[in-house]
């Protein structure tokens, strides 16, 4: 899955973040392609 703007790239990373940060979570994978560019716009 092609991960193509800013928005869904922020809510992606952020249920990513969300799921490990559970107790219960031992790991979490997933499976998306995202820019370098549009990566580092999400994680500020």
């Amino acid at each position: 899955m092609e991960i193509e703007t800013p928005e869904k790239a922020k809510s992606l990373l952020k249920l990513m973040d969300a799921l490990e940060d559970l107790d219960d979570v031992q790991s979490v994978t997933a499976n998306f392609e995202m820019t370098d560019e549009l990566m580092s716009l999400s994680m500020v």
